[in-house]
């Protein structure tokens, strides 16, 4: 009994000491889009509520996943950031590609077929704790709607070192 009662004390300590490096979530959503299409003036809107520090650092990351009738090899994407109650913004224009040099989806497949992928955006410290919406629109088409994107959505969680190229900036 003392011998099974190590063995789970010493497999309780090892699975909190992978869990160390791994980001902590603080917010994580997802706007599904109309079959119709997203079109450029459609702003997916993501209210994030920043609680601590104002020295904290926050990872931010974008996912989405794409349907089989996505028509292009890349996706260009405005993201935008609400700062302060001054209505100051932040911008990033996103951009990559959702397919490899031989033409096969980045990214992995799931179960429902839709084709899963994420791109880290920054690292940034938020002016103070409040709310803060970030919101982002497709810069792929002007005259139609883009169609083939099931959802995008917004990861907000600590930085993570497995972004080493990641670019850093303040928001001020």
């Amino acid at each position: 009994m003392r011998h099974l009662l190590s063995l789970l004390i010493a497999l309780a300590c090892s699975l909190s000491a992978c869990h160390e490096n791994v980001p902590k979530t603080i917010y994580h959503q997802s706007r599904v889009l109309p079959p119709q299409g997203w079109t450029r003036e459609d702003a997916l809107s993501f209210e994030v509520t920043i609680q601590d520090s104002t020295q904290q650092a926050y990872d931010i990351a974008v996912e989405w996943r794409l349907e089989d009738n996505y028509v292009f090899s890349d996706i260009n994407l405005l993201f935008e950031a609400d700062i302060d109650s001054t209505g100051k913004q932040d911008t990033l224009t996103v951009h990559t590609h959702v397919l490899d040099q031989h033409n096969v989806w980045k990214g992995k497949k799931g179960s429902s077929g839709l084709h899963q992928q994420r791109m880290f955006l920054k690292t940034i410290h938020f002016p103070q704790t409040g709310t803060y919406t970030l919101r982002i629109r497709q810069q792929m088409t002007h005259d139609k709607p883009l169609k083939g994107i099931h959802d995008v959505g917004i990861i907000v969680s600590y930085p993570d070192d497995r972004h080493p190229d990641a670019g850093k900036q303040t928001v001020k």
